[in-house]
């Protein structure tokens, strides 16, 4: 016949005190454990829910006539939708306004004086995948002659310095422009005080 357990002789009294002493320490340390993973996980998940509607705004300079799309736009690629607050305009270097580059374009030459080519300039909102254009021309308004000057003139000498929110209220400021963004042929159609 086998033995049966015997706890009395396997422990002593002190060993026996020992564990009982012992196991409800262990089971207060993972309940505690357990609560520490259960607002860790609640972290994460939010977390995660803030990314998974987060909007990821990018600018985009598109100086080909022939889709009628040319201009400077701001894209939404993210899975939410952004509210866009602008704050400068540049030409130059300068800080200037809309209706100013438009002036300035016609001086130049580059469009025709009664050109009157979409400006947007304002806080609005913007959809996931969808884009807005900021500064927006028409194959008909770029004198043929100057279409050249024009893509130089929109890639190198126009910035933008605008802010972005998601749904959450987490915003980032976004400024193209500058000598790191620029193609590199913007070096050479720039004024030379700004070289």
């Amino acid at each position: 016949m086998p033995k049966q357990w015997n706890e009395k002789a396997f422990f002593s009294k002190q060993t026996r005190e020992n564990i009982a002493l012992f196991l409800p320490i262990l089971a207060v340390i993972i309940s505690i454990v357990a609560a520490v993973a259960v607002v860790w996980n609640g972290y994460e998940n939010r977390k995660h829910y803030k990314l998974i509607v987060r909007p990821m705004v990018d600018t985009y300079i598109s100086s080909n006539l022939l889709d009628d799309n040319s201009g400077i736009f701001i894209v939404n690629k993210g899975l939410g939708p952004a509210k866009i607050n602008f704050k400068r305009i540049f030409l130059d270097g300068q800080e200037s306004t809309p209706e100013k580059i438009m002036q300035q374009m016609m001086e130049e030459g580059i469009i025709y004086s009664e050109t009157s080519s979409s400006l947007t300039f304002e806080t609005f909102s913007l959809k996931e995948g969808t884009k807005q254009g900021i500064l927006r021309f028409s194959y008909e308004s770029v004198k043929p002659s100057a279409r050249r000057r024009f893509a130089d003139f929109i890639h190198c000498r126009v910035d933008l310095h605008y802010e972005w929110c998601s749904v959450y209220g987490d915003c980032t400021d976004e400024k193209i422009g500058g000598d790191a963004v620029k193609p590199p042929f913007c070096r050479e159609v720039l004024p030379v005080g700004n070289n």
